[in-house]
Order: C-alpha cells, then structure tokens, then sequence
C-alpha cells in the first residue's frame, strides 16, 4: 500500500459578520478556469498550485517569489515549444546568489500572472540583455489569462 495525503479545507463563504464570497469568482481572477473543457481538467490546473515548493537549506525562505507582471513575457510566434527562459543574473539572485546558485542551468517552475495565465514548465538560464527577465513560450501556458477587467500587475513564481 502506498501512503497518500488528504488534506481538506474549509472556507466559509458567506454568514453573520462576513462579506459573501465566491470562490469560484476569486478562481476567475487569477485565470480563466471556466475556458477549460472539464471540471477534471479544472482540478488538474489547481493542482499545479499545489506542487511541492523547494525550501532553502537552513532558512525559513521557501521557493515563491512575487514578481511584477512586466518581468516576464511569452515569445511570439507558432511552433515554439519546450522550455522558457529566465536571465542568469534574475535566476542567481533568486536562489541566493550563492555558488549552488551560479551553478543551476534550469529550474522547474508553475507560474501564476492573472493577465497571461496558469504557466507550468522549465526556464533555462539564459543571457537576456534586454527586455523582461523571464520569457515563456505558448506551449507552458496551462490556463489562458483572466478576463476579468481591471486585473492588476502582480506575478507569482513557484
């Protein structure tokens, strides 16, 4: 028998005192979740959100970094697939700016920018001398961008 993990989670959404809340509104301004085919693909996508997050060695830091929207970019153009790219200087400063971190050519990442989407994939190091620190390709995309109106500029890289 293999071991399993449940956890569950109890959200109160509505009652005496509390501003009513909906959660799947609050999923559709981080993505548009209601473009996917089936709620299975749906829970498929929100697992991403969950996916194990490396933490640092012998500080409390885990592997999320909130980042600025404009620090990252999809390249243009059909037929680019595979991995997306992240500057060597971006990459070293997240990681520490240690000599692990000068070592490390790719990491595998899950994204979240409610303007472009659900991103999953690898970013390899690469010299960027211009333009945002982070280039993702189409093929990374897992969740199109919300349509709410009026979504703001932040980023979330895991």
């Amino acid at each position: 028998m293999t071991a399993q993990c449940l956890r569950n989670v109890y959200v109160q959404t509505s009652g005496p005192n509390l501003t009513t809340l909906s959660l799947e509104d609050e999923l559709l301004k981080l993505a548009d979740f209601s473009s996917l085919e089936s709620p299975r693909k749906v829970v498929a996508r929100l697992e991403l959100l969950y996916s194990p997050l490396y933490k640092f060695p012998g500080k409390e830091k885990h592997g999320i970094f909130f980042l600025e929207a404009s620090s990252f970019c999809e390249l243009p153009g059909p037929g680019i697939d595979g991995c997306g790219f992240i500057s060597e200087i971006l990459l070293r400063d997240l990681l520490g700016n240690n000599t692990n971190a000068q070592r490390i050519v790719a990491i595998q990442v899950r994204i979240l920018i409610p303007s472009m989407g659900l991103y999953k994939g690898v970013l390899n190091r690469k010299r960027i001398v211009s333009g945002p620190p982070i280039q993702l390709v189409s093929s990374m995309r897992k969740v199109g961008p919300s349509k709410i109106e009026g979504i703001d500029n932040r980023a979330c890289l895991m």
